[in-house]
Parts: C-alpha cells; sequence; structure tokens
C-alpha cells in the first residue's frame, strides 16, 4: 500500500480533526516503516561503497569520508582528502556487485558475506518488477543485515590492529552464514 492510497483511505474515513492528527503523528511513522527497508539497503551499499574505496586507497587521509560527488562537482576542495579521479571512476563503472566482488577478491568479504550480498541485491531488485511488494521477511531481512555490513565497514575504515580486523571479518562471515540459512528456510 503506497502512502497516498493511505492518506486517501484515512481522509475518506476520519473526520477533519482526526484526519489532522492522522498526518502529524501517524503518517510521518507509516513513511519511516515503508522506506526504512530500502534505507537499510542503502546503507549497506554506503558501506560497501566505503569498504571498496578504502581498499583502493582513494582515501588521503585517515578518519575523512567521501563516498561520492556530484557530476557537477569540479572535486577540487576534495582534492586534499580523497583522490578525485579515482574517486569517479569508482562511482561512475563499478556498480554494487563489482564492488562487492573486489572485496571479496581481496578478503575483506568472506564466502557468506560474498553470498548475503548476492542474495539481498537479488531481493532488492524484485523492486523494479511491475507491482511487487516486499515481504515482512525480506523487510526483515535488509535490517538484520544492515549491521553486520556497518560493523564491517567500520571496522574497514578505522581498524588499526589487523588481528581485530581479521575478527570481525570472520564474525560478521558467521552471522551471514546465519542469515543465508533463514532465507534458504523460508
Amino acid at each position: 500500500m503506497s502512502l497516498e492510497i493511505l492518506r486517501s483511505v484515512a481522509k475518506l474515513n476520519l473526520c477533519e480533526r482526526c484526519f489532522q492528527i492522522y498526518l502529524s503523528l501517524i503518517e510521518p511513522t507509516a513513511k519511516e516503516f515503508l522506506l526504512a527497508p530500502l534505507s537499510d539497503w542503502g546503507e549497506i551499499e554506503s558501506n560497501i561503497t566505503w569498504m571498496t574505496l578504502k581498499s583502493k586507497g582513494v582515501f588521503k587521509r585517515e578518519n575523512h569520508i567521501v563516498v561520492e560527488l556530484d557530476e557537477e562537482e569540479s572535486g577540487e576542495g576534495y582534492s586534499e582528502i580523497v583522490d578525485v579521479d579515482a574517486l569517479r571512476k569508482i562511482q561512475q563503472e563499478w556498480g554494487f556487485m563489482k564492488k562487492a566482488r573486489h572485496l571479496y577478491e581481496q578478503g575483506i568479504l568472506k564466502p557468506f558475506s560474498f553470498k548475503l550480498l548476492i542474495k539481498l541485491s537479488k531481493i532488492r531488485n524484485k523492486l523494479h518488477k511491475y507491482a511487487y511488494r516486499f515481504t515482512e521477511k525480506e523487510f526483515e531481512l535488509f535490517s538484520q543485515a544492515k549491521p553486520l555490513f556497518t560493523s564491517l565497514g567500520f571496522a574497514v575504515l578505522w581498524a588499526k590492529d589487523q588481528n581485530r580486523l581479521k575478527r570481525i571479518v570472520e564474525d560478521v562471515d558467521k552471522q551471514a552464514e546465519k542469515l543465508i540459512a533463514q532465507i534458504e528456510e523460508s
């Protein structure tokens, strides 16, 4: 159900005072709920991009993140922070799966983490099918996967201790294996 349909049903069935309450209190929560799974996926994609940029040596300074530049931006103000040409090349030429494969080949993603990203990407791509609606289980999977790749992303970006990074990579892979099992059960 779209937000517009929900709003029109509320308008038809509620008095004006209650409809105003709906608009101010209920609709913003409903909107957040409807968009949350895609927001979770967007954060997963951002983390994959961060890790790719880090592994490709795009960042010139520690503790600075630039994930993308608008096409109109010259990149001039960012040249001390990132390799602007490399950033643009990855931004324009590397799709999500190419970034994920690169991270897998670099050992940053282990087999189950990589397999989970493939499965999640296929679920996300169902969005392009006519009138497709994500299931509650699919929403839940995006929500459960987000913290895995967020923790991995932060570890890759800021870990000083390679042994700690290795443990996090392994832990994320174990959790990814559990999520894959959930996907395959359903």
